[in-house]
């Protein structure tokens, strides 16, 4: 009764071994990739401060429009997003000195998006 007893509990401690060594392998490999994945796209070092000076609400009354207009600390318009008079939706990201970057909208044959560069020249327009 000792033998296949002592046989079991020695290929337990090696079998127990063997996991726990390949377990703490894994988890360093895991660990650094995280690690590498989050320094190499700055999600560690990328800033978690965003000073928002105000935002508004505007309320155009009966013709079902209305916006929500966030600015900066200098009072600049950085993000505008909102529905006009048409019921089309709108959504228009702008740079810190007002210009227009981002503009997702609708019209009379669907609806578009508009990118411009850092010239403020029109790079991308997809119109459906």
């Amino acid at each position: 009764m000792t033998g296949p007893f002592y046989f079991f509990i020695v290929n337990f401690i090696i079998i127990k071994g063997v996991f726990m060594k390949s377990n703490f392998i894994s988890f360093l490999f895991g660990s650094f990739f995280t690690l590498s994945f989050f320094m190499l796209t700055g999600g560690i070092f990328m800033p978690k401060k965003l000073t928002v000076n105000s935002i508004e609400i505007i309320d155009e009354g009966n013709n079902k429009s209305g916006y929500l207009v966030i600015k900066n600390k200098d009072n600049n318009i950085v993000s505008y997003l909102g529905v006009g008079k048409g019921d089309r939706g709108l959504l228009t990201l702008k740079d810190q000195k007002g210009n227009t970057k981002i503009n997702i909208s609708s019209n009379e044959s669907g609806g578009y998006f508009k990118a411009n560069d850092m010239n403020n020249n029109e790079s991308v327009y997809i119109n459906n």
